[in-house]
């Protein structure tokens, strides 16, 4: 604990800061040997599928969490929350059904590229929706996501495997998105599940 005076402030003003280490969690979940949940995350939600111990799809849904255009503008602690709350089901699920979670080994100019490319090659969007798209784009913080990912995954004893993207939405929409009735983005999130 610490009380000092801050020399940028008023003459009455005080802060306190407080630090504490986290407990080292054991991990509770970490074998794969019952499965994975995958994570696929993307503009606007996150693609989650649940695969079982021989690499087939349980079940495959989607969590939003509310990077639209009507929240564009919110500042950036409504969609940490928004994040945060989003995370917060997947962890809950995860622990619920005893499974590690497995994400793409990638940081956010990769995936902002990827995801581009992905409209380009599936050729899906008008070029007004596009735009719209890459508005939000602009203000996802991937690196936001992923980190609580990892820190609530570690909070919760959830072991967080990272796996090569390459060619994961190429695949998913060829091999499985038909053959499962799901959308692409799942469909890329199973193979990201299955490689792992």
């Amino acid at each position: 604990k610490e009380l000092f005076k801050d020399p940028k402030r008023k003459s009455t003003d005080w802060r306190i800061l407080v630090s504490m280490d986290e407990t080292n969690q054991q991990k509770a979940i970490v074998s794969k040997s019952n499965g994975v949940i995958g994570i696929d995350i993307n503009v606007d939600h996150y693609a989650v599928v649940d695969i079982s111990r021989s690499k087939e799809l349980n079940k495959a849904f989607k969590v939003k969490f509310g990077f639209t255009d009507n929240k564009k503008n919110s500042n950036s602690t409504v969609r940490k929350e928004d994040i945060l709350k989003s995370v917060k089901q997947i962890i809950e699920y995860a622990l619920e059904n005893k499974k590690p979670i497995v994400i793409e080994n990638l940081d956010f100019t990769r995936k902002r590229a990827m995801l581009a490319e992905d409209e380009v090659i599936f050729n899906s969007q008008s070029e007004k929706a596009a735009k719209k798209k890459n508005r939000i784009l602009s203000s996802f913080a991937y690196s936001k996501v992923i980190e609580y990912i990892k820190q609530l995954a570690y909070r919760n004893g959830i072991a967080v495997y990272e796996v090569n993207p390459a060619f994961t939405s190429q695949l998913g929409f060829i091999k499985y998105a038909k053959k499962y009735g799901i959308s692409r983005h799942m469909a890329a999130d199973y193979v990201i599940g299955r490689r792992s």
